[in-house]
């Protein structure tokens, strides 16, 4: 592996506290107090939510333990969720006070009249188009991973268990949600997308009230769902996002890169984080990237499993058995041995040895392209791949799973009617 170009990774997969070579620039930003007060901070404004629809539930009934409860006040969130589909529809009556607040805060969010440059968010858009097929097999192969190497928040996911049992619907509400923000006209009125993320964001409220109820929570894990760990998140849908595509050798513009940052800057406002605390660029997010992954990737059980589950899952997804090798050789690539080996990834021998082998299948003349390129056609056979199958059992699962129009096309993909008839 070359080693002299810095990557991602390798500055920060390391669980030594040994000062950086980042650490200045961190400090400029976000410095380790800041971090650790921001593990202990939540989402008022939808806890407050939570605990009112929790309210409206009525007393408890004797002998019902808080796990029941929790899951009750889940059940009702999703009812209350329902009859929230379009930006501008509107908020029913019925809702407590502290939903509709929470609802009707972030109206402008991505819109002129918040004070959001639309151009930007137009052009982050096309950002995400442009690159989407890569970066939607990217958040498989890297984000996802990356935030289940974060030993502490990874327990929330744990803790309910939904993650590992239900990988596949996680990850088609997951991916529903970036196509909807980085769809350009889903954060306007007309759309869904501001709505999409809110509903998210109470999500999070209901499973913290469940997690922090249940006693089983450990303080030193600091608060579930918390500002590090959702800033965590961001940072892996984006600063991730971007190193993936450079680890790749996939060229991309910059200033396009930044206003990808800057939509889902929108995004991370809706999902409730203290934007005081969030970096405005993507220059100054990398650092406080690093800093975050050498507080918080540690092996651990349910980083380990989680991870297996999503390994298991996309090859659920991919028929045959072509790709069984690629995806933990393409993860161990992207991660960096270290994480990889934390997440317990296997390896399945030399990349450029499995990419060879499966390129045979493929016809691709492997034997005559360059590790480069014969890596670049890999992802689009495995992007392909990837979202023609989710297509498909999304529509046999009815998940409610759909890819904008306009992203089939620019991509390419064909439509799950046309992928059940190939098959």
């Amino acid at each position: 592996m070359n080693r002299s170009k810095p990557r991602f990774h390798a500055q920060t997969r390391a669980p030594s506290p040994r000062i950086s070579r980042y650490n200045t620039a961190v400090q400029d930003l976000l410095s380790d107090v800041q971090l650790d007060l921001l593990r202990q901070q939540m989402d008022p404004l939808a806890d407050a939510a939570v605990q009112a629809i929790y309210q409206q539930q009525g007393p408890v009934p004797k002998g019902s333990g808080h796990h029941q409860t929790g899951h009750q006040t889940l059940a009702q969130v999703n009812a209350l969720l329902a009859k929230l589909q379009r930006n501008d529809a509107e908020i029913p009556a019925e809702l407590p006070e502290p939903v509709r607040a929470l609802f009707q805060a972030d109206a402008h969010v991505g819109t002129a009249a918040g004070g959001w440059d639309e151009a930007r968010l137009r052009r982050g858009a096309h950002f995400f188009e442009r690159h989407g097929l890569t970066i939607a097999t990217l958040l498989h192969l890297m984000s996802l991973p990356q935030t289940y190497a974060a030993a502490a928040g990874v327990k929330v996911l744990a803790f309910t268990s939904r993650m590992e049992q239900q990988t596949l619907r996680r990850i088609l509400e997951t991916g529903q949600m970036v196509f909807q923000v980085m769809d350009p006209k889903q954060l306007l009125d007309q759309g869904s997308g501001r709505r999409t993320v809110q509903k998210v964001r109470l999500l999070h409220a209901a499973v913290r009230r469940l997690i922090l109820d249940s006693g089983q929570w450990n303080p030193q894990w600091g608060q579930p769902v918390n500002q590090e760990d959702l800033l965590g998140t961001l940072m892996s849908f984006t600063v991730t996002i971007v190193e993936g595509l450079r680890i790749l050798q996939l060229p991309y513009d910059e200033s396009e890169a930044e206003d990808y940052y800057y939509r889902f800057l929108a995004v991370a406002q809706l999902l409730g984080l203290q934007m005081e605390h969030v970096p405005k660029t993507l220059a100054a997010a990398r650092p406080v990237a690093y800093a975050i992954a050498r507080r918080h990737f540690r092996a651990s059980p349910e980083g380990q499993r989680l991870t297996t589950a999503l390994r298991e899952m996309m090859q659920h997804l991919i028929p045959g058995t072509v790709f069984d090798d690629v995806v933990p050789a393409l993860m161990r690539k992207l991660l960096g041995e270290e994480v990889a080996d934390m997440l317990a990834i296997p390896s399945p021998g030399p990349l450029h040895h499995v990419l060879r082998e499966a390129g045979h299948f493929f016809r691709l003349g492997s034997l005559f392209l360059s590790e480069r390129d014969l890596l670049h056609r890999m992802m689009d056979k495995l992007a392909m791949s990837m979202l023609s199958g989710v297509l498909l059992v999304a529509r046999g699962e009815q998940a409610g799973y759909e890819l904008p129009e306009h992203l089939m096309i620019s991509w390419g993909v064909p439509s799950a009617h046309a992928v059940a008839k190939k098959g």
